[in-house]
């Protein structure tokens, strides 16, 4: 039962960080780098690499290189 818990919380942290990372985008910040990204959540950039990957397979950002934005 311990091991469901762990995994719960886990998704959940998932789940909370890849709403933090869309919640960054705003109106005076409609595209970000991976490294603002990183430091406005307060994440690694390898966490906000794979959550933004993650996102444009999604469908929900796109990036033009460098820059990330919300579809």
């Amino acid at each position: 039962m311990a091991e469901v818990s762990e995994a719960r919380r886990q998704s959940l942290q998932s789940l909370e960080r890849g709403i933090a990372v869309i919640q960054v985008f705003s109106r005076e910040h409609p595209s970000l780098t991976l490294s603002e990204v990183a430091r406005l959540t307060g994440i690694t950039r390898a966490t906000a690499r794979r959550i933004l990957l993650t996102l444009e397979d999604l469908g929900h950002v796109r990036s033009d290189g460098r820059q990330f934005s919300l579809t």
